[in-house]
């Protein structure tokens, strides 16, 4: 079994600290599209992408978000 996301929770952190993707994708020096690719599940970061993006959230890793395990 392998762990894998079913829903982002990016929007969910933004909200919460007031804050927009765009202001993320400056933080990150990520594009924005970039960001909207990984809100909507088009594209899962990387290791170290979802790092600075957890960074700059001050958030964990596992917190962006919610995983379901699958077969493989």
């Amino acid at each position: 079994m392998v762990p894998v996301p079913i829903r982002c929770r990016i929007p969910d952190i933004l909200h919460s600290i007031g804050k927009s993707q765009a202001w993320l994708a400056d933080r990150t020096g990520l594009s924005k599209q970039r960001i909207s690719d990984y809100v909507n599940l088009r594209r899962i970061p990387s290791l170290p992408i979802a790092y600075l993006i957890a960074s700059v959230l001050k958030v964990n890793i596992e917190d962006l978000h919610v995983w379901e395990w699958q077969q493989e």
